[in-house]
């Protein structure tokens, strides 16, 4: 009992220090969980992001292929109706 009278104010701070200890275990688990979530959809995000822009890609050629071939065809046309006209 004499050591708790002595040395006291050690003892509280040593209980503080343990809660607090404790209280950021948790909170750290608790950024920790977070941030796995955050990166597992930022993952799922940047997939879709990906499969977007090869489609975008995809479509874009097929519009060039195609405004190619009406130029094309356009320039048949107007090369007929010089040799008909």
């Amino acid at each position: 009992m004499n050591f708790i009278t002595e040395h006291w104010d050690q003892l509280i701070f040593i209980g503080l220090l343990i809660v607090w200890a404790t209280r950021s275990r948790e909170q750290i688990s608790s950024l920790i969980k977070d941030t796995e979530i955050l990166q597992s959809s930022m993952d799922i995000l940047t997939t879709q992001n990906n499969y977007q822009q090869e489609t975008l890609v995809k479509l874009r050629a097929e519009q060039d292929v195609t405004n190619k071939q009406i130029t094309a065809l356009w320039d048949f046309v107007n090369k007929i109706k010089d040799k008909v006209g």
